[in-house]
């Protein structure tokens, strides 16, 4: 049947429209298409058109692209489909993978590697960290070959790998990225990329003590940021002013701390000023200026908690510790020695945390390659014997493949019992970790309660009143066997290698080992044990003797000095 005039004339018109709603897309190299190609992806990822938008979208598209044989942006719309399908549909990686296979096979390099980004992007997201870095380094050898003029992405990718290996402390690996990056001529597109690079490249040799370098880093920040980004300028300041902080060069340091803050808090950056105000109260501290020390310790606890970056309280913590020393308060300084100690063992338990998953990640892969690697030999030795038995006899290639058949569900039986027990053993972990966390809030809110009565200056509870609620708070030994088998869940055979160290120790010391380990202050203790906080020093004092731990050890530091390979 052929076409009426007015379906004709529709076509027409359609096709009209499509080719000048996606000229910026046509004939063009693809740095010509940037800013289109960035408002469409805006458009359709981040919802600013619904979903038959998107449909009509990748329609038109397609039927551009056939109609002029336009192949890139045939594979433009398979990778913006595949981009919202990832994003915001399914959340499934399948059709970015098919867009990158697809795109490598046509030889359209730049769709290939933005494929490869946003599936790195994905698995970096997902902290599966050890796949990302796989991905990643896929990337780069994809832009290697590649100009940043033809590929202004390349910049942005680079900076993402560096920063990538920064994260993980992996500075020697991260410095060549940023070094890369620094050297690119400067443009809008990567601008702000490129300022991260130096930026970070300066923190990196920060760490390997390069300070000449990490200066330099800095200085070189300022000096291209000056009249254009007064916020670059201010934290490139602020880090510079931190190498001289560290270097004791407190004269240079404080007026480029001062600027930091001043345009951290003209922005509003309350992360960026307490990296700047903690340094300033400890200069002022030592300076023995105690009261505008003060008021910048006072300004850096409201920027922490503005700014929700609590890990900063590591660096401030020992810097009032310092303060209350200084205005002879030496329990306050004590205790916010105490303070910094558990702070910096929060912050480096989680960074230590990150690293051993990702070696976690690291080992599996591997093994998942090795169990790969071994079932492809094994199904290449078994295609040997079964080409040879071809060759002769029909009836052995039918009982070669009959064995064939159980080993692999025999295998596949086998990894989905694996499987399932790997599974129910991290439930039973995870349940352990929710008990045995359940009693660490349990016996701190007994412990509230109880200090909370004890402290009560009015007497309004009797004696007797007070002796029952301590005992309602301690934990039955119904409890502590149930906390005892959470334990050893959580930290299997810990209990068995503190005995076999100190074999002398006793049931009392054992359990007052396991609620110090939980990190637990010592009234806590006392009143989870059903003892006075006297009792409990004895018990130290004893335990601290019959170990050998010196005089001036404190239960907080007992693990990290004397038990860190437990």
């Amino acid at each position: 049947m052929k076409p009426s005039t007015t379906s004709l004339f529709f076509l027409l018109v359609c096709v009209a429209i499509g080719h000048a709603q996606y000229r910026e897309l046509i004939g063009k190299p693809y740095n010509q298409r940037l800013d289109a190609i960035d408002r469409l992806y805006r458009n359709v990822v981040e919802k600013k058109i619904s979903e038959s938008q998107v449909a009509d979208t990748l329609t038109g598209m397609r039927t551009l692209a056939d109609r002029l044989g336009d192949k890139e942006l045939l594979l433009e719309a398979d990778l913006l489909e595949a981009v919202f399908d990832y994003k915001v549909a399914s959340g499934r990686l399948d059709k970015l993978l098919h867009t990158l296979e697809k795109s490598e096979r046509e030889g359209v390099t730049h769709v290939a590697c933005r494929a490869a980004w946003n599936i790195g992007q994905h698995y970096w997201a997902a902290a599966m960290y050890e796949q990302g870095f796989r991905w990643y380094l896929r990337l780069d050898q994809m832009i290697g070959p590649l100009d940043v003029t033809d590929f202004p992405d390349k910049a942005n990718y680079l900076e993402e790998i560096g920063r990538a290996y920064y994260r993980f402390g992996d500075y020697e690996k991260a410095i060549p990225y940023f070094k890369e990056v620094a050297a690119l001529p400067i443009r809008d597109f990567y601008l702000n990329r490129w300022r991260h690079a130096i930026n970070t490249m300066g923190l990196a040799y920060r760490e390997l003590g390069r300070w000449n370098e990490s200066d330099a880093c800095f200085r070189r920040l300022i000096g291209h940021a000056s009249g254009e980004s007064e916020q670059w300028v201010g934290i490139a300041s602020g880090n510079l002013a931190q190498n001289l902080y560290r270097r004791r060069n407190y004269g240079e340091a404080v007026p480029l701390l001062e600027k930091d803050i001043r345009i951290a808090e003209q922005y509003e950056d309350f992360g960026l000023a307490a990296g700047s105000t903690i340094p300033m109260a400890d200069i002022l501290t030592q300076w023995g200026r105690l009261a505008p020390a003060k008021a910048y310790i006072d300004k850096s606890l409201a920027y922490i908690r503005q700014s929700a970056q609590l890990d900063r309280l590591r660096l401030l913590y020992p810097v009032m510790s310092k303060w209350y020393a200084a205005m002879g308060q030496g329990n306050e300084a004590a205790a916010y020695l105490d303070s910094a100690l558990a702070a910096n063992k929060r912050f480096t338990d989680k960074f230590n945390a990150l690293k051993l998953m990702r070696a976690n990640q690291e080992i599996a892969a591997g093994q998942q390659a090795a169990v790969l690697h071994k079932l492809a030999a094994e199904a290449a030795r078994q295609r040997m014997v079964r080409n040879t038995v071809i060759g002769g006899l029909l009836a052995a290639l039918v009982a070669t493949l009959a064995i064939y058949r159980v080993v692999i569900h025999r295998n596949r039986a086998q990894h989905r019992i694996q499987r399932m027990e790997l599974e129910q053993a991290q439930r039973e972990l995870d349940h352990a970790h929710k008990l045995l966390e359940g009693y660490t809030n349990k016996i701190l809110h007994n412990s509230r309660i109880l200090r909370s009565i004890e402290g009560n200056p009015h007497g309004e509870i009797e004696e007797s009143s007070l002796q029952q609620l301590r005992a309602s708070t301690i934990l039955t030994e119904s409890d502590w066997e149930d906390f005892k088998e959470q334990f050893h869940k959580v930290y299997p055979g810990f209990t068995d290698r503190l005995v076999s160290r100190h074999s002398d120790l006793t049931p009392a010391e054992i359990r007052y080992l396991l609620l110090l380990r939980l990190e637990l202050s010592h009234p806590e203790i006392a009143h989870a044990l059903g003892i006075s906080p006297a009792s409990l020093r004895v018990t130290w004092h004893r335990l601290r003797k019959k170990i050998g731990l010196p005089a001036d050890l404190t239960p907080a530091t007992v693990y990290a000095d004397h038990f860190a390979d437990m």
